[in-house]
């Protein structure tokens, strides 16, 4: 998801202004799965933002904290093999702004995110439509300036790059080709900060529509989590009152990727920093928005017809993520 922290998210763009048509067949189940064949390519434009309120024994007054950041990226199916797809990914543009932070910091902060402008990695897709591997950031970390790299390393993780992916797939797309009007159920694990968190989510194929030649599933999703906290002298001891999500994904079936994502995340939670040395204690209530837009840079590559059978797309989650039974 965060993704959530979550990274990867995404959407279509229509060129001219086009009205969406039901489609035919709207009884019949429909395959939702993840393609991205060689030869096409998308620019996604990310946008995370993150409202904080941060009250506690040593602070005199709430604390309100905030950021936003906007990522624009760009992603080309290179090549296709019996174990899957590769897509690279580059780095088009990045900003950031930490208001409560102050021009100065936020200003430093995006030159030094601005450093992987242009950037490259390449991500490899299974036939399950999963990404299994990240190669070329050792590379772009060893072009950095030391600083920029110690303090990008966190960000440009390869495990972390996929669990983005991963999770944003796992979370809304079925195991099985799915009817208008269904309803499924999907649990997806993180963990993050020492704290383990279990998402729970019903999703619904709310109607496929015709645009451009393309036929577009709108799923809306709602999720609830349960959090288990780490243990250990320097992981905080955290009690969370709220941790829900809802949100809405439109998923390009033609061209076999996500045309947009959004997510919004509401966190109310109190936390022991270091429970075994320091009894102060902070309470934080936190809303995050996440939203991802694709816009194809070759439209009609998807519906071009094939020069070659192509192996029939297995479903995204069959690994991790099981459908209410």
């Amino acid at each position: 998801m965060k993704s959530c922290t979550l990274f990867a998210g995404l959407a279509f763009a229509i060129i001219a202004p086009l009205v969406p048509t039901p489609s035919v067949g709207a009884a019949e189940p429909i395959v939702i799965a993840v393609k991205f064949p060689p030869g096409q390519i998308d620019r996604q434009t990310t946008v995370m933002e993150n409202e904080q309120i941060v009250s506690g024994t040593s602070k005199p007054a709430p604390e309100k904290q905030s950021w936003k950041s906007t990522t624009t990226t760009r992603l080309r199916g290179t090549s296709s093999d019996a174990s899957g797809n590769s897509v690279e990914l580059t780095y088009e543009s990045i900003q950031i702004a930490i208001p409560n932070l102050g021009k100065t910091v936020s200003a430093e902060k995006e030159r030094t995110l601005s450093a992987i402008t242009g950037a490259k990695l390449m991500l490899h897709f299974t036939r399950a439509g999963k990404v299994d591997r990240v190669d070329g950031v050792d590379a772009i970390l060893a072009k950095l300036p030391a600083d920029s790299a110690l303090e990008l390393k966190p960000v440009l993780d390869g495990e972390r790059i996929m669990a983005l992916f991963n999770e944003e797939i796992e979370t809304v797309l079925p195991t099985k080709p799915v009817k208008i009007g269904e309803t499924w159920v999907t649990e997806v694990s993180r963990k993050t900060s020492g704290v383990n968190v279990r998402v729970t989510t019903h999703v619904t194929l709310a109607a496929v529509n015709e645009v451009g030649g393309h036929k577009i599933a709108k799923l809306k999703f709602t999720g609830k989590s349960e959090v288990e906290a780490g243990v250990g002298p320097s992981v905080p001891k955290v009690t969370f009152e709220r941790y829900d999500q809802s949100g809405t994904s439109e998923f390009d079936i033609t061209r076999g990727w996500f045309a947009s994502h959004t997510v919004e995340l509401h966190i109310k939670a109190r936390a022991k920093i270091n429970p075994e040395t320091n009894p102060e204690s902070i309470e934080v209530e936190q809303t995050y928005k996440y939203a991802s837009k694709q816009t194809p840079v070759n439209p009609e590559a998807a519906i071009k017809p094939s020069t070659k059978p192509e192996t029939a797309p297995v479903n995204v989650q069959s690994e991790k993520v099981e459908s209410a039974k």
